[in-house]
């Protein structure tokens, strides 16, 4: 009860003294950081969107539901970049016009996308196909790992593979970490001009196995959106029959 009241005594004294809300803000700070970090963008890019574009606007790292037979050309990270000036990780449901977009490339011609169709469908070794060299010399994810780190990364891969072939579908990022916000850090799909699904260069991986089996549909970290093709998302935004419970 002293306590209590002593609590309640220096409330007063800072109503009293116009500095409650320097008091609440200093409390509440280190919590919305945390909030913030863990669920970034989530006020600036939700709520500013759907305020701006209206409701079927898209949100920071939402789930979407693509075909990946419709994903004929990719977005390299380095057009985002000098687009927006930001990361993916910073752009995802951002929306933009599509006509300041200069350069797109064919999936298919990705060098990561073809040494999985070398692998997995033309049974080509990981060795053989010289992928560690690939990732140890161009990527800076994975350029600091070691040679068998890498190797073991491949064997995952390649149980990935057959668990994704015998169920028939790519799991959600929240399946595979619940942890995870959103579908964050899956395959990043950008949604240009009509609707049309550019690939975002994230989940290299997963957007092959789901090529090569020939998946219906997958889920996929929306990116940036044509200002023109919010109309669009709704399509985008239904699963497949076997997904919906």
């Amino acid at each position: 009860m002293k306590s209590e009241n002593n609590l309640l005594k220096k409330i007063n004294n800072h109503i009293r003294n116009g500095t409650i809300y320097k008091v609440a803000f200093n409390y509440l700070k280190k919590p919305f950081r945390k909030f913030n970090k863990r669920y970034p963008l989530l006020f600036q890019r939700d709520v500013y969107n759907k305020l701006r574009y209206g409701p079927k606007a898209p949100i920071n790292h939402e789930r979407i539901w693509v075909n990946p037979a419709d994903v004929k050309q990719m977005l390299v990270p380095s057009e985002v970049k000098r687009i927006t000036g930001k990361t993916r990780d910073q752009t995802s449901a951002k929306i933009i016009n599509w006509d300041q977009v200069e350069k797109t490339r064919p999936v298919m011609g990705e060098f990561k996308i073809k040494y999985c169709f070398q692998h997995w469908v033309k049974g080509k070794s990981w060795d053989e196909l010289e992928v560690i060299d690939f990732l140890k010399t161009n990527s800076k994810k994975h350029r600091n790992r070691s040679v068998e780190e890498l190797k073991k990364r491949f064997e995952v891969l390649d149980k990935a593979f057959e668990e994704v072939k015998k169920e028939g579908r790519l799991k959600t990022m929240k399946e595979l970490n619940p942890d995870n916000y959103r579908e964050y850090d899956g395959v990043l799909i950008h949604i240009g001009k009509d609707g049309e699904p550019f690939f975002g260069s994230c989940g290299n991986h997963r957007l092959a196995m789901a090529i090569i089996l020939d998946i219906e549909k997958i889920p996929a970290w929306i990116g940036l959106v044509d200002k023109d093709s919010i109309k669009y998302l709704d399509k985008y935004r239904m699963p497949p029959e076997s997904e919906k419970k």
